[in-house]
């Protein structure tokens, strides 16, 4: 897995002292990274919004005179979604507060030294390589197609057949299998089994009432009158355990 990442402050010096960074994090890690260095934030939004080249980790100067930091990453947000990580460098602590409201995954000063930063760095990486977990499903064609786990609102199974049909965040998809064959890999991932026919992933439980679950869509999922406990038990451990 290939890891890039997006480097935009103004100041040359500072951008000198990231590549040096990142030169050093390179041969020190077991992961592909590959950095791109940006002068100016208006330019970087033109690379985004033009080539569609959404980078994984943004690492971004706070105060930049054409756009700053916090708009820029709220622009970078709107169009590449929720999945990126954006870690602001400041020399104004007071900036910290603002950056919040672009979920920032991170706030380092700008003197920091290297060993912190590669610790931040590091703990990014981890975080998106966990992010990523994938699971292979072969559709109706026999093809292998591969979804990533956090994007699977549910699976359920198709009466009287060898087939079932995943839910996703752009649709849906039959595949082959059964709920059994899957229920393994994906408890331990967050997912509650809600009846004999259906798998849901609780990071999409918007609300549970006594007739069933509705999803972050507005989707309803029907449950197990005798597993609504059990679900309402696991749903809640899962909010506590930090994984939603």
């Amino acid at each position: 897995m290939q890891i890039n990442i997006a480097c935009c402050d103004d100041e040359r010096t500072q951008i000198d002292r990231l590549k040096e960074y990142f030169n050093t994090l390179s041969v020190q890690i077991d992961t592909d990274i590959r950095v791109d260095y940006y002068l100016s934030g208006e330019l970087l939004l033109q690379k985004v919004r033009n080539d569609k080249e959404y980078f994984d980790i943004y690492v971004l100067d706070v105060e930049m005179p054409e756009i700053n930091g916090i708009k820029l990453g709220e622009e970078i947000r709107n169009i590449a979604g929720r999945d990126i990580l954006l870690i602001y460098l400041t020399n104004y602590p007071e900036y910290m507060h603002d950056s919040f409201q672009v979920q920032a995954f991170q706030y380092m000063t700008k003197s920091v030294d290297y060993e912190p930063f590669k610790a931040e760095i590091v703990r990014a990486i981890k975080y998106l390589k966990n992010d990523d977990k994938s699971v292979i499903f072969s559709n109706t064609d026999s093809e292998e197609v591969v979804y990533r786990i956090k994007n699977i609102l549910y699976i359920e199974k198709v009466k009287g057949f060898n087939t079932m049909q995943v839910v996703h965040s752009k649709g849906d998809e039959m595949v082959r299998g059964n709920i059994n064959t899957y229920e393994g890999r994906l408890l331990p991932e967050g997912f509650v089994r809600v009846s004999r026919a259906a798998l849901v992933n609780m990071g999409h439980i918007h609300r549970i009432n006594d007739s069933g679950l509705v999803l972050d869509n507005d989707m309803k999922v029907k449950v197990s009158i005798r597993k609504l406990p059990q679900i309402k038990s696991s749903f809640a451990k899962f909010v506590t355990s930090g994984m939603v």
